[in-house]
């Protein structure tokens, strides 16, 4: 009794064994992992700052960033924010690839070798520095325009020179792909205003 019982356990033994032999080495179409998974992607791509006859040459640099990102990450580098230019001049605005380029708006995505030209302008007489910032801008952004001698023209966040007196519109860009939406501006401390988004 004893070998028999022990004799069929090694035939089921053996035919599981096969079993998943066949299972694993017999299949004509193997299951494979997909080879194109763009998952954790860190392909990178070059940016390459230009501009106009008053851009200063140390400012002309070259960087890498992780294709995909977007103009509201790029701005906030320091190759962006500390670009220089001659005397009397300032930047203007950020064209995508030339002069004749269209301008740069917060939701531009970079996904190949790009080149970012820096427009100059000059320095108005009796001018002063203004400046502008969002603490978190995940729920949005702003546009902050103002009228120069009938030009209308735009205050970017890290400031510039502008005529004394000059008026500011500030416009309210909600991120609406993600459900935000103005909520209320309302005074801060100060007097100065700010926008609530949510």
């Amino acid at each position: 009794m004893k070998r028999s019982t022990i004799f069929k356990k090694a035939i089921v033994t053996t035919a599981l064994i096969l079993s998943v032999f066949i299972l694993v080495f017999g299949c004509d179409n193997p299951i494979e992992t997909p080879k194109n998974t763009n998952v954790g992607s860190t392909e990178v791509i070059s940016i390459t700052i230009n501009g106009d006859t008053y851009l200063k040459e140390a400012s002309k640099k070259e960087f890498n960033i992780q294709k995909g990102t977007t103009w509201a990450v790029i701005k906030k580098r320091d190759e962006i924010k500390n670009v220089e230019f001659e005397a009397s001049y300032q930047l203007s605005k950020w064209l995508l690839n030339g002069e004749t380029g269209s301008e740069l708006t917060d939701n531009v995505k970079f996904t190949e070798k790009t080149i970012l030209y820096a427009k100059s302008e000059s320095i108005p007489e009796n001018s002063a520095y203004v400046s502008w910032e969002i603490a978190d801008n995940k729920g949005g952004s702003l546009k902050a325009e103002y009228v120069e001698k009938g030009i209308k023209k735009t205050l970017p966040m890290g400031g510039k020179k502008i005529p004394v007196g000059t008026k500011i519109a500030f416009t309210a860009l909600p991120d609406k792909e993600n459900y935000y939406e103005v909520e209320s501006w309302n005074a801060g401390g100060g007097g100065s205003p700010f926008l609530r988004i949510s």
